[in-house]
């Protein structure tokens, strides 16, 4: 996971972005690098000014935010079209 996160990190602070989905649902296994590359990921969204949400978390990644606490600091949605709708419905105002 910590080896892909470079680009994830450039993509989420582009400009021209208000918020990215992180899909998760691919990730097999995830360890303490793997969780602060995406601490790295929020806290470079939230000093853009983006919004960050993760989408199909499960197993290791699962439990390693829910231990750590971190579940409450990430949005959290089960798939990545609940996670758009979300976004959709908010820059709507819904």
């Amino acid at each position: 996971m910590h080896r892909r996160t470079s680009p994830v990190r450039r993509f989420a602070v582009r400009s021209d972005l208000t918020a990215v989905v992180l899909d998760a649902a691919g990730v097999p296994f995830c360890d303490s690098v793997g969780l602060s590359a995406l601490i790295g990921v929020l806290k470079q969204s939230q000093a853009a000014h983006k919004r960050l949400a993760l989408s199909g978390v499960h197993g290791t990644l699962a439990r390693l935010l829910a231990l750590t606490g971190l579940a409450q600091a990430f949005e959290i949605h089960d798939d990545v079209q609940q996670a758009i709708q979300a976004i959709q419905a908010a820059g709507s105002g819904a």
